[in-house]
């Protein structure tokens, strides 16, 4: 059996995973954030283009909502 973990390591390792994770959330909501926006405009752009087929097609009938 591997000896158990001196009190050393497991502070070096609790700092290690400290450190990735907080480096992790900080670089993640950039990558994540750019591709909310791009996803966002696409979404109004194809809002935009169906509601004026349909605006079109309302205002010829007189039946506005």
């Amino acid at each position: 059996m591997p000896e158990p973990t001196s009190d050393g390591d497991a502070l070096e390792m609790a700092i290690i995973t400290a450190a990735i994770t907080v480096l992790g959330e900080q670089l993640c909501p950039r990558p994540c954030g750019a591709s909310c926006r791009i996803t966002l405009s696409y979404n109004c752009a194809a809002w935009e283009r169906e509601w004026r087929e349909v605006a079109a097609i309302w205002s010829r009938e007189g039946t506005r909502g």
